[in-house]
């Protein structure tokens, strides 16, 4: 995905941004773009690809949003043996399902990517380095304070399932501001 030319402040979807790619996109590149954000997660996200986001039909897809991201799993990404870190895994988890509550968002609802309340990851099978890894979240319920988040991550090559997951978040008002501790600062 193209640079939007509109980052989003770390951690806050511009609702602005009408497209929900594009807010997406916009999100990522607060991180991709910072040159002074090294947090856990900054290598995941500058690899991190957008490939589609939409509102549904809960009634009729059992999810309120869609979203599709793409990443390649890359040495740094991976364990001594050669697979994807399960710490990774679970950041990437973290990230894409927090994502997809973007398409969603409002001005003062879930405008800001909240706090997670239980992470739970399920590893099917070992994910190669090298491979691409595509990650389908579903947002299957969503209220004024709490969201969950389904998560399948699946072998762009072969299609087979390599790892499910869920996540419950918490809203937090966005007036709330994150502050990065000097530890992270460059």
């Amino acid at each position: 995905m193209a640079d939007t030319g509109k980052p989003s402040e770390q951690g806050v979807f511009n609702v602005s941004i009408k497209d929900p790619v594009e807010r997406i996109q916009a999100y990522i590149d607060g991180y991709r773009l910072d040159p002074h954000y090294a947090g856990w997660d900054v290598l995941l996200m500058r690899h991190t690809k957008v490939i589609s986001a939409r509102k549904t039909n809960a009634v009729n897809t059992g999810a309120e949003a869609f979203v599709v991201f793409e990443i390649e799993v890359l040495p740094e990404m991976c364990s001594s043996m050669g697979n994807g870190h399960g710490g990774f895994i679970a950041t990437l988890v973290d990230n894409t399902t927090t994502m997809a509550a973007a398409p969603l968002s409002e001005e003062g609802f879930w405008d800001f990517g909240g706090l997670s309340r239980s992470l739970s990851i399920t590893y099917l099978r070992p994910i190669p380095q090298g491979i691409t890894i595509v990650s389908e979240n579903m947002v299957r319920s969503v209220g004024k304070r709490l969201t969950a988040i389904q998560c399948i991550m699946k072998d762009k090559a072969t299609g087979k399932i390599l790892a499910l997951a869920e996540h419950n978040k918490a809203a937090l008002d966005a007036s709330v501001r994150r502050k990065a501790p000097a530890l992270f600062k460059i």
